[in-house]
């Protein structure tokens, strides 16, 4: 049952929190990005080392000639209290 469990959070619950957490960012607001998201999503940060997947990535407005900025990669955790830092 243990075993079984554990699937149902990390393939059910997890992704259903993460996507919620994206839902959320939009409302969030300068209060917590600085400005206001333009786009957010999910993606992965590839390193030689370790790749690791970001659950909410909040990107700024593009500006012309300008790299886009990120506002914000957050990791969302089902059951584990996270702050900003």
């Amino acid at each position: 049952m243990k075993l079984q469990n554990y699937s149902f959070l990390a393939q059910v619950v997890g992704p259903h929190f993460e996507a919620l957490c994206r839902d959320y960012a939009p409302d969030a607001g300068e209060s917590v990005f600085g400005q206001l998201p333009a786009e957010i999503g999910a993606g992965v940060v590839p390193d030689p080392v370790d790749t690791g997947q970001v659950d909410v990535v909040a990107l700024a407005a593009q500006e012309p000639g300008k790299p886009r900025r990120i506002l914000s990669l957050g990791e969302a955790r089902w059951g584990e209290v996270m702050d900003r830092p």
